[in-house]
């Protein structure tokens, strides 16, 4: 639906811009068909959820409506060579990255091959020695273990030479993956990326488990197995499209929503229990925020730290032997605890470099090394500068004169384009729009900075602001319980599938109360008048500096989400505050902008 927005000029360090309202006319012919306030009206028809079947489909998922697998091109292909090397007991490599998608499509293969009594091996790269993607010491291995047929998996797509060799020495490739394909693709037999040219599969989001699990999709129904069949992989395919952070919407909302319940039933695996145990998780229900913060870092730390077989192992473990299960989760444990500590340490240098280097502050990106960095954080620590300096950041690592590293981009602007552009400065570079990864020589450096500064420049000569995108203007009075549950069931929310901000003018009805070790965040109770019998609680995180000067009759507008809080068996309706200023009487000046 293409709709024009108001970007509101307000004094913050993040735009405000409200998406258009629906016309009128439109929202009352929902609310006959749907009864449900005007606010949720207005949120679903900005999603394009117009008619009972679009509904269905969001808040009552089924696999039934997902994909039919056979639609990917070259899913004929590589069915034909997976079954053959199945049935012929030819030993087939598992090869897929040490990142989460990674681990979780190599997981999901395995036990899928497992299952059918096929002849195979996994294989995680080393960190390290080998880098991200498919390596040479991986064909290698491969030649040497006379492997038949190698399924690349959350990588591949850029391997053109090590393909080429692998194809050389007589084993037959089919790349799973859904990176940017570059413009010469590999010589594989069987090529599944949903975004490769030609490809009539009708949704590119997938993750790279996600291309994996199509792939066995496509096998269950050749073979006549019913949908059933495929449950016992949606855990992991829902921990690959929470931590890859690929759009939550069409088939991928479908495979979480089911995902999460199979973590949240008694089928869950034992691997999952063992890291929730190790961690000490003790909430009733696993949740999209729990895969993403409390799972997902843990498979993460392996690949970091020591080797993404270890996650392999954890992932695939069937229970047999619960003191070695719970031995492999608690080294996953402390593997994360040293993760954190690594990831503290060089985000404090870091910044450090951006504060203190006046180049930093006239460009559009951030370009810092460190020799001896650990390679297995800088994609972490990207993120954390891009918390504090809004820019598209790449954190190098140095060994030995080679620079290798991660790159985290910001609302709107591509990073792997702007890697294209510095290609000729670099070693090896892959990744999407959001995130990639590269190395070049150290010599390089300086160049570099300009020519990744250069491209950011080309795609937004003005830097954008980090943006709150608001789905309506509310009164307080239009905030009701029914309403809340709606939303609720919106859930899981994220890339493309946003939770809803709102933006109210409020009035403070008691002084603000501070929290924290540092006092740094906040708690109001809020009224929309200062004589205002219903009132709402509202914490606003990290804001604690900015509520200093407020006081009881305080008026401010505030932009935040309707969340639930869950404190000491209670549960209220709680606003989450993102941002706010104060409430003045002028008018709002607003620009008006397509989207």
């Amino acid at each position: 639906m293409t709709s024009s927005s108001s970007t509101i000029l307000v004094e913050s360090d993040l735009e405000w811009t409200i998406a258009s309202e629906i016309d009128a006319s439109k929202i009352q012919a929902f609310q006959k068909q749907f009864p449900v306030s005007w606010w949720i009206a207005q949120i679903l028809l900005l999603r394009d959820l117009q008619n009972q079947e679009h509904l269905d489909k969001y808040f009552r998922p089924r696999f039934q409506s997902s994909h039919d697998p056979m639609k990917l091109k070259g899913m004929d292909k590589a069915l034909e060579l997976i079954k053959e090397a199945i049935f012929q007991q030819k030993k087939i490599m598992v090869y897929g990255d040490y990142d989460v998608d990674g681990t979780t499509a190599v997981s999901m293969m395995s036990d899928f091959l497992w299952q059918h009594e096929a002849v195979f091996t996994p294989y995680i790269p080393d960190r390290y020695e080998e880098g991200y993607g498919v390596s040479a010491k991986g064909i290698d291995t491969a030649i040497e273990q006379g492997v038949r047929l190698l399924i690349t998996l959350d990588c591949g797509i850029r391997a053109v030479e090590h393909i080429e060799r692998a194809r050389t020495a007589g084993i037959d490739v089919i790349v799973c993956d859904h990176h940017e394909p570059g413009e010469l693709l590999p010589k594989a037999n069987a090529i599944l990326n949903p975004k490769q040219a030609d490809c009539d599969y009708p949704f590119d989001g997938l993750s790279g488990a996600g291309v994996a699990f199509k792939l066995i999709h496509a096998f269950a129904i050749d073979q006549g197995y019913d949908d059933n069949y495929m449950a016992r992989f949606l855990d992991l395919l829902a921990l690959s499209i929470a931590a890859d952070i690929v759009p939550v919407i069409d088939e991928n909302r479908t495979f979480l929503i089911l995902g999460l319940q199979r973590l949240n039933s008694k089928e869950v695996r034992s691997g999952f229990k063992a890291l929730l145990d190790a961690a000490k998780f003790n909430k009733e229900k696993v949740n999209l925020g729990d895969l993403l913060f409390v799972i997902a870092p843990r498979i993460n730390a392996a690949g970091r730290l020591k080797s993404g077989q270890l996650a392999v192992e954890v992932l695939r473990h069937r229970g047999d032997d619960l003191e070695a299960l719970r031995k492999l989760a608690q080294e996953l444990e402390e593997t994360n605890q040293e993760r954190r500590s690594l990831d503290e340490g060089i985000t404090a240098e870091a910044l450090e470099q951006c504060t203190s280097n006046n180049f930093f502050g006239a460009t559009h990106s951030n370009v810092v090394s460190g020799k001896e960095w650990h390679k297995g954080v800088v994609g972490i620590v990207a993120s954390r500068l891009i918390e504090s300096h809004y820019k598209p950041t790449i954190v190098l690592a140095e060994h030995d004169g080679i620079l290798s590293g991660s790159v985290r981009s910001i609302q709107g602007i591509d990073v792997h384009e702007a890697l294209k552009a510095c290609s000729h400065l670099l070693d090896r570079f892959g990744g999407h729009a959001m995130a990639a990864g590269l190395s070049l020589a150290a010599e390089n450096l300086a160049e570099l900075r300009l020519a990744f500064d250069a491209a950011i420049k080309k795609q937004k000569p003005q830097l954008p602001k980090p943006s709150l995108l608001i789905s309506a203007e509310l009164k307080p009075i239009d905030i009701d319980k029914k309403s809340f549950v709606i939303l609720e069931n919106m859930e899981p929310f994220g890339p493309k599938n946003s939770r809803p901000l709102f933006l109210s003018k409020m009035v403070l009805l008691a002084p603000p109360f501070f929290m924290g070790k540092d006092r740094n965040h906040v708690k109001f109770k809020l009224g929309e008048t200062e004589d205002s019998t219903t009132h709402f609680e509202a914490v606003h995180f990290k804001g604690g500096e900015k509520a200093k000067g407020l006081t009881k009759g305080s008026k401010i507008e505030l932009v935040y989400s309707i969340e639930r809080n869950d404190y000491k068996n209670q549960s209220t309706l709680q606003l989450r505050i993102r941002d706010w200023q104060t409430w003045t009487p002028n008018e709002y000046l607003v620009e008006e902008k397509e989207s």
